[in-house]
């Protein structure tokens, strides 16, 4: 059997703050079916069970988000799909940005002696978890740059800026910006969950037993205004009076921060 790149926790990750509680029964078996292809640099996959489009889009999504480590896959691009005639999909050949298992390991190892670093910088014994998140949430506004480059031609990172990638670029779009935030505070033990829209992706934040949103991309650009904490630790009532997209296209509708 291949070896997984990715060391995966199915308990950890069915019991804490992750997209695959909010997918349907049917959806998670998929999900953990290509999570574990996936850790293995496996290109093709053949679903385990009826898989339509929706399924493909929700799966996609919620593993990219749940899991920055898989910075190597490429979401975005199947080299080839397989359908049947009522749409329904029997065979992926998967498409990865890096298929070199020992440069994946060498970028991963950089990208945990990075988030070590960070972390040992800005945490202080003693803090609470409301003053990690703040801390972490200051290192990445301050040090953090946004761009569109994703869309355009001659991008100088055409995978890194949607990615974890963002970490050690410390340049990426909303998406690479989101999954870097979830993967410090993970690091820290602090429950996070990557949010996303149509056109935006976004955090929310378990403390206690209360949720709430961050959006790291969006006071990075109220840095240059001269303002911060506009999008920090927010309640959905507080996000939608700012107009936030939270309401158009939410893949995981089901979760709420404050109803």
């Amino acid at each position: 059997m291949t070896e997984e790149i990715v060391k995966i926790d199915k308990m950890e990750h069915s019991t804490s703050l992750r997209c695959v509680n909010q997918l349907t029964g049917r959806q998670q078996e998929l999900y953990w079916q290509f999570v574990k292809s996936i850790s293995r640099l496996e290109k093709e996959v053949i679903p385990c069970t009826v898989m339509t489009k929706r399924d493909w889009s929700a799966v996609f999504l919620a593993i990219a988000l749940d899991f920055p480590e898989f910075f190597y896959w490429n979401q975005y691009e199947i080299k080839r799909v397989q359908q049947n005639e009522d749409g329904t999909v029997f065979s992926f050949e998967m498409s990865y940005h890096y298929n070199d298992r020992d440069l994946i390991r060498r970028k991963m190892n950089q990208m945990s002696a990075m988030a070590k670093d960070i972390l040992e910088q800005i945490i202080t014994k003693g803090m609470t978890e409301a003053e990690m998140v703040r801390a972490v949430y200051d290192f990445l506004t301050l040090n953090l740059t946004y761009t569109n480059e994703k869309y355009q031609n001659g991008n100088s990172y055409p995978y890194a800026s949607y990615t974890l990638e963002t970490l050690l670029n410390r340049v990426g779009v909303c998406e690479g910006i989101s999954v870097t935030f979830l993967y410090l505070l993970r690091q820290l033990q602090i429950e996070c969950f990557g949010y996303a829209s149509k056109t935006h992706a976004w955090n929310v934040v378990k403390l206690g037993d209360q949720h709430f949103f961050c959006d790291v991309t969006w006071d990075l650009r109220e840095r240059e205004n001269g303002r911060r904490y506009q999008y920090y630790m927010l309640t959905e009532r507080q996000m939608r009076a700012k107009s936030h997209p939270d309401g158009d296209g939410v893949l995981f509708p089901g979760m709420r921060a404050y109803e």
